[in-house]
């Protein structure tokens, strides 16, 4: 038996019987997700977890008619750090610590032991906590979503649209300390956190500070905030700026829409480009898991590239998670929520190699 989260009902406010903290749930079985992968598995001892933008919308049923999931019963969470007690993985031993992403259909990190294919982890170095650790996956997806555009970083003037987000604090700090951006600018009312991550400049939309009113000459925009930016883009920006979003066409990141509507909006927005003479129009799409990106931006981390930026900690409780979605839900979260299921020692506790 472990201890868990699971998700009763879509609704909100989380704590209005939407979720149920249990104690009596089933440990993962590595046999049940065997069957339909043909790689190796490991049981990971979740350590610690990372809130993610997508948690509260499962919460609230956004995807419910993308998406098969059971409710009542399914879990929350993909993003930890934890230690490895079971494999079938000729890549991992019991004892190893890793990090990583659960992948595609599997979820539920909010619970003391998960399931996660070999391809979506990760060693995880022995100079980093746990916790750190477990706030990097965003930064792998972060990472590969800029490395195809470095030619248009490099010594080049780049926007990050959403600075203070967690994919935007790790963007603002790769295109200053790794891919050798000239000049970074970004938007957030979170000036002096976006300074101290590398900007040289921070718009604060909140004061009524746009950046199109004040400098629109940039080789690369990064988007990661969606709902009107590209409109913005396409009436400011000059013809020569490349716009590339991980936000496209709906509030929320890009597995949020369906693969029709992401296409469709694709598909009009290149044809402004061509047509109309504005900046080129590009959607990231990250499905499969990168192992290498992961091992990637660990060692940034070790180098000094690259700092996870973490917002706040908390104590696994059923209040704690709901407080949780509550405040990614209003964005009042600079980085990532963690939530630690075990504390470090507990996650090497009674694991034999």
């Amino acid at each position: 038996m472990m201890r868990g989260i699971i998700r009763k009902k879509y609704g909100w406010p989380p704590e209005d019987g939407v979720l149920e903290f249990r104690t009596d749930l089933d440990r993962p079985k590595l046999e049940n997700f065997q069957e339909a992968r043909e790689q190796g598995m490991c049981l990971i001892k979740v350590v610690s977890t990372a809130m993610s933008p997508v948690d509260y919308r499962l919460v609230e049923g956004w995807l419910k008619s993308v998406i098969t999931e059971t409710i009542p019963g399914a879990g929350l969470g993909k993003e930890f750090s934890g230690v490895v007690v079971e494999t079938s993985s000729d890549q991992f031993e019991i004892g190893d610590e890793v990090f990583g992403e659960l992948e595609g259909d599997i979820s539920g990190t909010f619970q003391e032991f998960c399931c996660a294919t070999e391809q979506s982890l990760a060693p995880k170095p022995a100079q980093m906590s746990h916790n750190d650790a477990a706030a990097l996956p965003v930064a792998a997806i972060a990472f590969r979503a800029v490395r195809d555009y470095a030619h248009c970083i490099e010594n080049k003037r780049v926007l990050i649209l959403g600075g203070s987000a967690a994919t935007g604090s790790v963007i603002i700090q790769l295109c200053r300390h790794h891919f050798g951006a000239n000049y970074i600018a970004a938007t957030s009312s979170n000036i002096d956190h976006c300074h101290t991550l590398g900007c040289d400049t921070v718009y604060n939309y909140k004061a009524g500070t746009m950046w199109y009113n004040e400098d629109t000459d940039f080789d690369l925009i990064i988007d990661c905030v969606g709902m009107d930016s590209w409109d913005q883009a396409r009436n400011y920006a000059p013809l020569k700026t490349q716009f590339i979003t991980l936000v496209p066409a709906s509030d929320g990141p890009f597995y949020l829409t369906t693969a029709l509507s992401m296409m469709t909006s694709l598909a009009a927005r290149s044809a402004v480009h061509m047509l109309g003479g504005h900046c080129a129009y590009s959607v990231i799409l990250l499905s499969d898991p990168d192992p290498a990106a992961l091992v990637q931006v660990a060692q940034f981390v070790l180098d000094g590239k690259l700092k996870p930026i973490i917002d706040s900690i908390y104590d696994f409780t059923l209040d704690n998670v709901a407080d949780m979605l509550k405040r990614q839900k209003a964005k009042l979260v600079k980085g990532r929520q963690i939530c630690t299921i075990h504390t470090e020692a507990q996650g090497l506790e009674g694991v034999v190699r």
